[in-house]
């Protein structure tokens, strides 16, 4: 059975213990997969830090685990839902500017942490990101309708990376294909 902790609030200061659960420092560690429920019409967690999650874990909005997909396989950042507002990500800016929401992806061929340098820019052909659309084909969800992708268009050099943008459907011949670049 679940242990419950009721209209309590815990400081993070402090070393606190349940079973394997344990907060020290305000980081909690876990090793029996711990599970943080609330029956609450709104939860705020306030951090006076970085919130992380440690490599081979992840974060699930909408579900109870990690869900693998057929193509995208066990991905560590999952929103999953059984209808339309319940699997639809927002990205907003409210502040008075130019600004627009973000959406970013980065490439190096640098280990994580690396200095940029020359033996760490992207060469030509390297993709920089990717957004595809996968569909139930009736077999698995791991056949794709639609790709957009930019691909590093020559090699990088300092504040120039050509690139080019490139866009994938299916037309019904059992495979996407480039339709424009």
């Amino acid at each position: 059975a679940a242990a419950a902790i009721t209209g309590t609030t815990i400081d993070a200061s402090t070393d606190f213990t349940i079973g394997d659960t344990v907060i020290t420092d305000g980081v909690i560690t876990d090793t029996s997969g711990l599970s943080i429920a609330a029956a609450l019409t709104a939860t705020t967690i306030a951090a006076s830090g970085d919130m992380t999650i440690a490599n081979g874990y992840g974060l699930v909005v909408g579900h109870t685990a990690i869900v693998t997909h057929d193509a995208a396989g066990a991905a560590e950042f999952q929103v999953i839902g059984t209808g339309a507002l319940d699997s639809h990500m927002l990205l907003a800016n409210y502040q008075n500017s130019a600004q627009a929401p973000q959406f970013s992806f980065s490439k190096s061929r640098g280990a994580l942490g690396a200095s940029a340098d020359a033996a760490n820019g992207v060469d030509s052909g390297d993709g920089l990101g990717s957004i595809f659309w996968y569909a139930d084909d009736q077999t698995n969800i791991g056949s794709w309708a639609a790709r957009i992708s930019v691909v590093a268009g020559a090699d990088a050099t300092e504040n120039d990376v050509p690139a080019y943008m490139n866009f994938w459907t299916n037309a019904g011949a059992g495979g996407a294909t480039e339709r424009m670049r």
